[in-house]
């Protein structure tokens, strides 16, 4: 169901003032925070060699971020407009894009709004929307490329795709997005049972491959890369699989729980409160009961102290309880397309050594809506 005129001029009004939070919380002056050099001196290797550049010490290309935030600077003459006035438009874009694909889940504009805040307030969420990294263009390109894919929007699900590709190499795993679809429909027609076609995924999958390819074809090999990139199957072992495996199978999981859980309190229509089988309900108690009693932080790396201080102890023991409590319901269920996606994510990641929070966004994510998301060879409303 589309929205309304003033649906739209809310999730608009809202996804101006995160983006005016977003800029209230950037300092008066271009300061580099963490990695964030590393990006800015890429805008200025852009600048300079006419053409994206990667700087030296980054693994991403952020090749999309450092075009547009040149552009910028070529059409404004500001630096702190070019850099931090685009983050604050992309918090917005990511704000919006959010809130649509959750209010065609929930059906509520305003429960639309509430959700995408708490979900982008999120702290690693929030933490790398300040910053001026890949994963800033990133975020609204995967907020983008799933309500494409559920809208079977595949040209637009190819354009947001291609931009977070062009920024970080990890979305490459997106592929399973368009190529469930594409099976998926395939066997649907050869039943009988559907008129969908194939194609058109199908295209956006081969489109994205193109992006792929032509930019490591045309991007510059940088220092970091060449050190780190290039030796990851070198480097990959079992033990880093292994953790992978646990830490983001918990993570895609426990948001799929989650999800479904908001999911149900926030339908227009309550549905009737099915609880699971006692032997499943007993079985997802002990699980709780065992991740509450370890501290899963340890698993990975923090960037900021929210999370890896006291309060953030209490807080993933509250997700955890929300997440066992989702799966305690009857209907929730997995669909194909974002766990396989997310599964491709997680492959991705069992390849690295050092493994940092905000790898796991697209897990997450993916995780959350995936338990809601419509069957990508279901017909519904545009």
């Amino acid at each position: 169901m589309r929205p309304a005129k003033r649906d739209l001029l809310l999730l608009g009004l809202g996804a101006t003032l995160f983006g005016a939070l977003v800029y209230a919380c950037l300092p008066p002056r271009v300061v580099p925070l963490d990695d964030d050099f590393g990006y800015l001196r890429s805008v200025i290797a852009t600048l300079q060699h006419g053409r994206p550049w990667t700087d030296d010490w980054l693994e991403p290309w952020a090749a999309s971020l450092s075009a547009l935030s040149a552009l910028l600077y070529l059409a404004t003459g500001s630096f702190h407009l070019a850099t931090y006035g685009l983050l604050a438009a992309l918090a917005a874009v990511s704000f919006g894009l959010c809130a649509l694909l959750l209010r065609r889940w929930t059906g509520r504009t305003s429960a639309a709004l509430g959700l995408a805040a708490a979900v982008l307030t999120f702290p690693t969420l929030f933490w790398k929307t300040v910053q001026f990294t890949g994963l800033a263009l990133y975020l609204p390109g995967l907020f983008g490329a799933v309500l494409a894919a559920e809208r079977r929007r595949w040209g637009w699900f190819a354009l947001a795709w291609s931009l977070a590709l062009a920024a970080r190499q990890s979305a490459l795993a997106w592929i399973g997005l368009p190529l469930a679809a594409s099976i998926s429909a395939w066997r649907r027609r050869d039943a009988g049972n559907s008129a969908e076609q194939p194609g058109p995924p199908a295209w956006a999958a081969l489109a994205g491959i193109g992006v792929y390819l032509a930019l490591k074809l045309t991007m510059n090999h940088t220092h970091a890369q060449a050190v780190i990139t290039d030796h990851l199957l070198a480097r990959a072992s079992c033990a880093s699989l292994v953790r992978s495996a646990m830490v983001g199978g918990g993570v895609f999981l426990g948001a799929a729980g989650l999800g479904f859980m908001v999911g149900q309190l926030t339908r227009p229509v309550a549905p009737r409160r099915e609880f699971r089988s006692t032997a499943v309900v007993a079985g997802l108690a002990l699980l709780a009961i065992g991740l509450l009693m370890l501290d899963v932080r340890s698993f990975v790396q923090w960037e900021q102290p929210m999370l890896s201080g006291p309060l953030g102890f209490f807080y993933f023991k509250a997700l955890v309880l929300a997440g066992v409590l989702g799966w305690t319901w009857r209907g929730l269920q997995l669909r194909a397309a974002p766990a396989t996606c997310a599964g491709l994510s997680l492959g991705l990641i069992a390849l690295r050594g050092a493994v940092w929070d905000y790898y796991f966004i697209d897990a997450a994510i993916l995780g959350f809506f995936g338990s809601q998301w419509p069957d990508v060879d279901s017909r519904h409303a545009a």
